[in-house]
């Protein structure tokens, strides 16, 4: 055999692979939740299209920081990494019931690489409403009894 193994060309990426890696702007690829939700929320997630943080032991990587995400109006709760490019925010409880909720990634945020959000980046979302459970109405001799049982507390 003339060749080592494995053949040195074979362990260079293809010719154009590195600067397409780092190339291009930062984005937001995939959130959740969006929209109207119909039951409660249990974290929201903000995905990039390039690694924010360095990777390290989940210790290290679990409070880098919010990245510059707002969420109005602002849950108890904290930010934390899953992996390089997702950010997750856990509320102490849950999110609030019958709350909109406004969250921006403003522009320039910046990846570890160093490419920048172009423009802010802002969505919504909107916890469940209330809504009525069960009602009772009773006539008394002297007075009505009104009872309204809702789905939230």
């Amino acid at each position: 055999v003339s060749k080592t193994f494995p053949a040195a060309e074979e362990l260079l990426p293809p010719a154009g692979a590195l600067e397409e890696a780092l190339g291009g702007d930062l984005s937001v690829l995939r959130l959740m939740p969006e929209g109207e939700i119909k039951s409660e929320v249990p974290h929201m997630t903000i995905t990039f299209s390039r690694p924010m943080i360095a990777l390290g032991s989940v210790e290290d990587v679990a409070d880098q920081g919010s990245a510059g995400v707002t969420i109005v109006p602002q849950p108890e709760g904290r930010f934390r990494w899953l992996g390089a490019k997702t950010l997750i925010f856990e509320p102490e409880y849950r999110f609030p019931m019958s709350t909109d909720f406004v969250v921006t990634v403003p522009k320039g945020t910046k990846s570890i690489l160093g490419q920048e959000l172009q423009e802010e980046y802002c969505f919504t979302f909107s916890s469940p409403t209330l809504s009525i459970v069960r009602k009772i109405v009773t006539e008394g001799p002297t007075a009505k009894l009104v009872f309204v049982q809702f789905d939230q507390r």
